[in-house]
């Protein structure tokens, strides 16, 4: 059993994002999780009363934790919130388990929302997460890969809850030969801006685990149709995918950028 000085620390840790019930939960999680004791199929709800309200369901197992301290905690995109003059539209490339797109579209109310993400697993929980904002209009769900140009993929199947480094190639050339694997259909960035009803999109925020690399080398010609860019990027992406001068060349300058994302803006 728990201490009260234990569950006193952790209140005074947690208090200004959690309510009291989801510390004890998160508390005896991460409990478990110090004595690699987590259920790995289990799924964890967590009851947010800042940066905003509502609720967050995670895998017990896995990376999920790791993602909700970035996005709700450290709060990741505050600056991306603080740059923005307006912004009516936002497409989220690499949704994951829906967080981001949950955070932003409580900050960006009036704005509507396309989140995008193709592993099965992430999509189920992505579903959960966002079924508010879904049902209100704010926001569309897409289970796809974002690419140069249309197609069919067969992708490696990420360990439970785990981030899932990936390479898109042409599919001709190149597919996952020894790992499980699972076909998901490939979108322009024009397939989902006509999906959304917009023809610029104010915001587009993209962590796609290292696949931005080939598809900024690939396909750029859509940053000539937005006003900003949230990236997060991986290894040596942002210098081999020519991402600086990409956006020099079409207008855009970085305004913010920190450890996690990198924000680039219209001039």
């Amino acid at each position: 059993m728990a201490s009260p000085f234990s569950i006193l620390n952790y209140y005074r840790r947690w208090r200004q994002q959690l309510t009291p019930g989801s510390t004890l939960t998160l508390m005896r999680w991460m409990r478990r999780r110090s004595k690699q004791k987590e259920n790995t199929s289990g799924r964890v709800t967590l009851c947010l009363h800042a940066p905003v309200q509502g609720e967050n369901t995670l895998r017990e197992a896995g990376t999920d934790f790791f993602t909700f301290r970035e996005v709700m905690v450290d709060e990741v995109y505050a600056a991306t919130i603080e740059h923005l003059d307006r912004c009516e539209s936002v497409i989220d490339l690499g949704g994951n388990i829906g967080l981001a797109t949950y955070y932003l579209s409580h900050k960006l109310p009036d704005a509507k929302f396309l989140c995008v993400e193709p592993f099965p697993g992430n999509f189920e929980l992505l579903e959960k997460n966002l079924a508010k904002v879904v049902a209100s209009g704010q926001v569309q769900l897409q289970r796809a890969a974002v690419w140069s140009h249309r197609e069919q993929m067969e992708l490696p199947v990420p360990e439970d809850g785990g981030f899932s480094r990936i390479t898109l190639t042409d599919q001709a050339e190149a597919k996952p030969a020894s790992a499980a694997t699972f076909t998901v259909d490939a979108l322009t960035m024009n397939d989902l801006m006509e999906q959304l009803g917009t023809e610029r999109v104010g915001l587009v925020k993209m962590d796609i685990e290292g696949a931005e690399t080939p598809l900024l080398q690939a396909d750029s010609g859509w940053f000539a149709n937005i006003d900003a860019i949230a990236i997060e990027f991986h290894g040596d992406s942002r210098q081999e995918s020519g991402f600086d001068a990409l956006i020099a060349t079409h207008g855009l300058a970085v305004v913010a950028e920190d450890d996690h994302t990198v924000l680039a803006v219209r001039q």
